[in-house]
């Protein structure tokens, strides 16, 4: 049995054995933190750690690239907190543009649908750009964790079932190539249906109105319709280029409105976190922004006399500006082009006669809202409104009842003036009949909405934003092998563990050295103070 030595002072001194066993503890802690912060640590680095999804948005007349991150978040473990990426974040990759349109965003032009004659003009031209955008704009060690959709709308909708074929095809073939997760079932065409929830929820989620607008009217699994009076009331009116949608929670409206309206009011339930939101969406094809002027032609064209489809006829129209004179090529519907071509437009304004072109244009595009509650005009609503604010010097987000005011004294201008003032924007000769077709939609004519129901929306919250928050939640929900990144990010949690482990066991390592030299010099010192025998002893 070990004593415990007396030195010749009378003080005891530490035995080499209990040295060791304090040194033997102390790795056993020291053990132990290694093993917590290489198990716990990377999960809770995970936890934080931004992911990132790709939507790109195959519109009618360009295709756009929007970039989201988000975190979980402990509160809502199924409905992450995402937040836009702005072109900005990589600015010297943003496509550029033949003239300023009001959007800040990342985009090419012309749409797809107008890119099937050139073979490489969908990947060179429409999203090849795209897509180096979003390599600059998503960290470059989340590249191969960040999935990227391609939701197509109204302008593949109206192609022919050949061409939305060879479109989607030669996408698929692009983005499979590309940096990003991509499966070939994420490139597709959305219908108005999904196209209207997806900017329902981008709204609510933006005004914070989603966890509540569950709590209402939704269909909770395994369960029936609920309907609380304290659910508030929101409908999404987003105004395209091909078509629009209108969309809302306000169920006995929408019912009233399907009596009376063609088309029908089509129910639809999203998925957001935990529960289902019913909604409802109409939508109302070609009569979006670019369907619209091509509907005035039509309707200017059954109006002339003495026209030969064998050229292109001359047509006076009360909505352009005095000294206009163009030519402007059809759209095909369905892949199918009309009998005339080709017209040559001429400026011949006329206050009257545009309202009253006006008047038809939006007959067939909208029905009388019976409910109550706010309405959001989005897109082109957005649109028209900052560029009448731009061309009239006033302050922006000008109220629907003065966007008629607006676009009167918009008209009234010669055209000379207008393209030395605003000839930089897209599309200026066709804001005169946009800024007049836009209020009369939601007005007496339309929708018989109050200004006081009606909110122009922002630029940002567009219905990419509820593409995103809806496939990330959905995925969630189901569970960490459906998540969209799934794999990816379980691989990213073995990279982000195998390397905070080799950090913390190069520490551990260093730790131990340390803790060895203390033991040895601890022992060294003992030793040194054991007295030796004196000879008189020996």
């Amino acid at each position: 049995m070990m004593q415990n030595v007396r030195c010749s002072n009378g003080k005891k001194r530490m035995p080499v054995m209990l040295i060791f066993k304090k040194g033997a503890r102390a790795c056993a802690l020291l053990i132990f933190v290694w093993a917590f912060l290489v198990l716990l640590l990377p999960s809770l680095a995970a936890w934080k750690r931004p992911r990132y999804i790709l939507i790109i948005d195959g519109g009618s007349s360009g295709t756009r690239s929007y970039a989201f991150s988000y975190t979980m978040s402990q509160s809502e473990p199924l409905l992450p907190v995402f937040q836009g990426i702005p072109p900005s974040a990589a600015l010297a990759k943003v496509p550029h543009k033949q003239g300023t349109g009001m959007y800040d965003r990342v985009e090419t032009q012309p749409g797809m649908g107008d890119l099937l004659d050139d073979p490489s003009g969908i990947k060179d031209k429409a999203l090849q750009p795209l897509l180096e955008w979003g390599k600059a704009s998503v960290p470059q060690r989340q590249h191969a964790c960040t999935p990227v959709l391609l939701l197509a709308t109204g302008g593949a909708r109206s192609l022919s079932q050949e061409n939305r074929e060879q479109l989607l095809q030669r996408a698929r073939h692009v983005l499979g190539d590309g940096p990003f997760v991509f499966q070939p079932d994420w490139a597709r065409i959305i219908s108005g249906t999904s196209e209207g929830a997806f900017s329902f929820v981008a709204q609510a989620y933006s005004r914070g109105l989603l966890r509540s607008i569950q709590g209402g009217h939704s269909l909770e699994k395994g369960g029936g319709l609920q309907e609380q009076p304290h659910q508030p009331a929101l409908g999404i009116l987003d105004l395209g280029g091909s078509s629009l949608e209108v969309t809302t929670n306000q169920l006995h409206q929408l019912r009233r409105m399907d009596a009376h309206a063609s088309p029908v009011a089509v129910p639809i339930n999203v998925t957001v976190g935990d529960a289902e939101i019913q909604l409802s969406t109409t939508t109302y094809k070609h009569c979006g922004l670019m369907a619209t002027w091509d509907r005035s032609i039509s309707l200017l064209l059954q109006g002339a006399e003495g026209i030969n489809a064998d050229k292109s006829p001359e047509i006076q129209s009360p909505c352009l500006h005095k000294g206009f004179s163009a030519p402007y090529k059809r759209l095909l519907t369905y892949g199918i082009a009309p009998t005339i071509t080709t017209v040559q437009l001429l400026g011949a304004p006329e206050e009257q006669q545009c309202a009253k072109l006006v008047q038809a244009l939006v007959k067939p595009c909208t029905s009388a809202l019976q409910g109550q509650g706010e309405y959001v005009g989005i897109s082109g609503f957005f649109v028209i409104s900052q560029f009448l604010s731009v061309a009239s010097h006033v302050p922006a987000n000008p109220s629907y009842e003065d966007m008629h005011v607006l676009a009167r004294k918009f008209l009234s201008m010669p055209w000379h003036q207008v393209k030395s003032q605003l000839g930089h924007h897209v599309n200026v000769e066709k804001y005169a009949l946009w800024g007049t077709y836009a209020p009369t939609l939601l007005g007496p004519d339309g929708f018989n909405l109050s200004s006081k129901q009606v909110t122009i929306g922002t630029k940002d919250m567009s219905w990419p934003l509820g593409a995103a928050i809806v496939e990330v939640s959905e995925r969630l929900a189901a569970g960490p092998t459906s998540d969209l990144s799934g794999t990816c990010s379980a691989g990213m949690g073995s990279s982000g563990s195998s390397f905070l482990g080799s950090t913390v066991l190069v520490a551990m390592f260093v730790l131990l050295k340390i803790l060895a030299s203390y033991a040895f010099f601890s022992y060294l010192r003992h030793r040194a103070r054991i007295p030796m025998r004196s000879l008189e002893e020996v």
